[in-house]
């Protein structure tokens, strides 16, 4: 199979659309950029792993992709957005990361592992995972309300 788009988020300024593509095949993926203004893709950076999820921190510093198969975040760097870097963010041994979403304050971002039928927090400044918390079966995505306190 070849790559093929799994997920999309938005820049809070809605200039750029990031989009991650993967291949369960091969564990590879991608990161791609693309000016929402020209609609051209600016530029796009090659993933080990199979991404799944994408957030985007409300300041726009910062993605960061569920990899299903490497049991990771994966954090992208968007400094310059234009000239993403990535880099990881934590490391999740045991599990099967799925969705991804970030608190409105950008400190918290929680990740539904479909493995163990809990969702992981992750502290963002420190890129330390909490203790997991059981939910339902096979928890597969996840929104986190405006004001932070809920998932």
């Amino acid at each position: 199979d070849p790559e093929a788009p799994v997920a999309v988020a938005i820049s809070p300024d809605g200039n750029r659309a990031y989009i991650i593509e993967n291949d369960e095949d091969t564990s590879t993926g991608s990161f791609s950029v693309i000016n929402t203004l020209t609609n051209t893709v600016v530029t796009s950076i090659p993933l080990t792993g199979t991404p799944i999820s994408i957030a985007v921190t409300p300041d726009g510093s910062a993605a960061y992709l569920t990899d299903s198969t490497g049991a990771r975040v994966i954090s992208i760097n968007l400094a310059n957005p234009d000239a993403p870097v990535a880099g990881t963010l934590v490391a999740l041994p045991g599990t099967t990361p799925f969705d991804i979403a970030i608190t409105p304050n950008g400190l918290t971002a929680y990740v539904t592992d479909t493995t163990n039928n809990s969702v992981i927090p992750i502290n963002i400044t420190t890129g330390t995972a909490g203790t997991p918390i059981p939910v339902g079966v096979i928890p597969s995505a996840i929104a986190i309300t405006s004001d932070g306190s809920r998932a």
